[in-house]
């Protein structure tokens, strides 16, 4: 069927505002490098999606249908809008679904290694990363028992805010809300030591 017809990478609305398909901080950029990204040539046919699940990228054949023609400056109507969604859900590359305390990727294509077109490993590693990054998001790294934590990178810049998370739980594993934490930093010193900020 059309699952083996050349198309398109595509990010959706939600795709580009996700840290998977985040290549560039600036949005117009970041789409500009998906733009360039060369044709794929197989995906998966998927039958639909289930509830609650977000589209983050969808197959655009070389030859779309009209309504997926976008014009520069052009106002779409409701049904123009609504045919467009519906074509992003029932052609997904990449969704994404919560499931209880566990996040799930779909990823319905097996080429992202041409994401390494012109540029070697610089998109592919860094998709791939961010992909692994966002899928252990919830997953604090330090700690034990009821009380876990984590920062948002494993090393800053001096001067860079830190973001640290931190999840205190009872012992059946309900969140303990309403506590006022204080945390302290510390600089690591090139000889591994900890300095005072």
């Amino acid at each position: 069927g059309n699952a083996d017809q050349e198309y398109r990478f595509m990010p959706t609305a939600e795709g580009r505002e996700n840290p998977i398909l985040r290549l560039a901080v600036d949005p117009a950029r970041n789409l500009a490098l998906w733009n360039a990204m060369p044709n794929l040539s197989w995906h998966y046919p998927a039958q639909g999606l289930k509830p609650g699940a977000t589209v983050l990228a969808y197959a655009l054949p070389l030859d779309p249908p009209a309504f997926m023609r976008k014009l520069e400056g052009e106002v779409p109507t409701m049904e123009q809008l609504r045919q467009r969604r519906q074509f992003e859900l029932d052609n997904p590359l990449i969704a994404t679904h919560q499931a209880g305390a566990g996040r799930i990727v779909f990823m319905g294509f097996d080429q992202t290694w041409r994401f390494r077109y012109r540029a070697g490993d610089q998109w592919h590693h860094k998709f791939w990363g961010q992909a692994l990054r966002w899928a252990t998001d919830d997953k604090l790294p330090f700690g034990s028992g009821s009380i876990r934590m984590g920062t948002d990178q494993w090393e800053y810049s001096p001067g860079a805010p830190v973001y640290v998370r931190v999840r205190i739980s009872r012992a059946d594993h309900t969140p303990v809300t309403g506590l006022q934490l204080m945390v302290q930093c510390a600089r690591r010193e090139a000889g591994g030591k900890n300095a005072a900020p």
